[in-house]
């Protein structure tokens, strides 16, 4: 969807921090680039009351880079319905943000950690040593011995 066909989008309105918010949306929209090409940008749409008439702020959150990787193509909501200022609204909407920072940092240090791969690996082949009957606590054997060898050897 193109900026522009977002419903009630003025350019020209800017919410007040003071003012009571709706709620907050920001998602991925189309924008016309100086050559004429088509780029996409985050947006965060704002609902707010003035007066006794609903309004709406269109923010291009891409001018700022605010938004996280993890935020990339995801949309986020928060309703506010009359209970927070449009300050209040944007500070939330900042600390949810940040805290998508701090979850892809922290996800991409325990992937580096893991050893879950491993672990799946080393279990399923010491399972098919228990039902090949060959041991998997010390040095691999050269292959299974059957009842009858094992009767010959004692």
């Amino acid at each position: 969807m193109h900026v522009s066909e977002v419903p009630g989008y003025d350019p020209e309105i800017r919410a007040l921090d003071d003012e009571k918010c709706f709620g907050i949306l920001e998602v991925d929209l189309y924008t016309e680039a100086s050559n004429g090409k088509r780029t996409v940008h985050r947006f965060q749409i704002i609902d707010f009351l003035r007066g006794n008439t609903k309004l709406r702020q269109v923010r291009d959150l891409n001018e700022e880079k605010l938004y996280s990787v993890l935020d990339k193509s995801l949309p986020y909501r928060q309703y506010a319905l009359l209970e927070h200022s449009v300050g209040e609204c944007k500070e939330i909407a900042d600390a949810a943000r940040e805290r998508g920072r701090h979850r892809a940092t922290e996800m991409a240090l325990r992937a580096r950690e893991s050893t879950l791969v491993q672990d799946a690996v080393t279990y399923y082949e010491q399972a098919e040593k228990v039902l090949q009957r060959q041991s998997h606590f010390g040095p691999l054997s050269a292959g299974r011995t059957t009842g009858k060898q094992r009767n010959e050897r004692a």
